[in-house]
């Protein structure tokens, strides 16, 4: 049953009294009152339920009261961890997403020597009665439009509406090629997922090129058409959460792998999601851009030697072997 929200707004002094009521430890006020101020209480309270005390009757739920020897420095110990590690993902889902704009913005185009590509419905699976699979193309458009709408005051976009007559329901009718630069990453891999699958092979073809540093010693693992968009759907999802500053580590993002693609990734148990299917889909996308060695690196840094917490495995998905997948080789 549903009851009112009855909460009331807390000073700093507040805040960290109710977190001594309820069990944290703070050995000094200032310092909370700093990282409070800074970081936000209910921010932080992503990372302090960890410590929660589990509710005797619903092991499923927490209770306000912490565990016993808690501190809050250990909150923003794993505060700041996640801090570095959403930087590290962040920095390879840009990497991943500028080569995709590039190949989509390359290759769809040269389909039928066109630059308007994207208003030519020819090219992609459409929605009817039989084809519930297909894309909703007017509805696509809207949202593109609105896009444009929005970069408006990008120098590029108005130069176009300033030069060129081409419309496109009273927008302007951008090239591919421009288009590819404003529309987001979840329009972007929409386009690609509705591609007829002859045209799709263009842009999974890219992905399968190898890796262009030679000290990338990983084996190859190809990626099957049908399931790039898997594996971009999954990188999407989390783009979003890096984005928005929101916790990272130990999250885990539902429905978002297909089996045929986790499979294809030797992560068939992590259909959906968390740390550990993250990571390995990165590692591989990362690829062809020559940047992934360097990245695995660094998060193999990151996630064995400096979680503050020891065992990182403990508390997400990642398997106690996670570094010995092929991808990690």
């Amino acid at each position: 049953m549903l009851i009112p929200y009855n909460k009331s707004y807390l000073t700093l002094d507040q805040q960290i009294e109710k977190l001594k009521v309820n069990g944290l430890i703070i050995h000094n006020e200032n310092y909370a009152k700093k990282c409070l101020i800074s970081y936000n209480y209910y921010r932080l309270s992503a990372y302090w339920h960890l410590f929660r005390q589990r509710d005797p009757n619903d092991s499923t739920k927490k209770l306000g009261k912490f565990e016993s020897g808690h501190t809050f420095e250990e909150v923003i110990q794993i505060y700041e961890f996640d801090y570095q590690l959403r930087k590290l993902i962040f920095e390879a889902i840009t990497d991943i997403e500028t080569f995709l704009r590039t190949q989509v913005a390359y290759h769809i185009p040269g389909i039928n020597n066109d630059a308007f590509a994207m208003y030519d419905q020819s090219l992609f699976y459409m929605r009817s009665r039989r084809n519930l699979k297909g894309i909703d193309y007017q509805g696509l458009m809207k949202g593109i439009n609105t896009e444009i709408s929005r970069a408006k005051g990008e120098d590029f976009i108005s130069h176009f509406k300033n030069t060129y007559n081409d419309t496109y329901d009273d927008h302007p009718k951008l090239p591919f090629w421009v288009l590819t630069e404003i529309v987001s990453f979840g329009t972007l891999r929409k386009i690609y997922k509705h591609l007829k699958s002859s045209h799709k092979h263009l842009i999974s073809d890219s992905f399968n090129i190898g890796t262009t540093s030679s000290s990338s010693p990983s084996p190859y693992i190809h990626i099957d058409k049908e399931n790039l968009n898997s594996h971009l759907f999954l990188i999407n999802k989390y783009r979003n959460v890096c984005a928005h500053h929101g916790r990272l580590w130990n999250r885990k993002v539902k429905d978002v792998l297909t089996a045929d693609a986790a499979t294809e990734l030797q992560i068939s148990d992590h259909t959906n999601g968390g740390l550990y299917a993250l990571i390995i889909v990165i590692a591989r996308l990362l690829e062809p851009t020559g940047h992934a060695k360097d990245w695995k690196d660094s998060i193999y840094c990151l996630l064995e030697k400096n979680f503050p917490l020891g065992d990182i495995t403990k508390f997400t998905t990642l398997p106690l072997d996670w570094h010995k997948h092929p991808i990690w080789k």
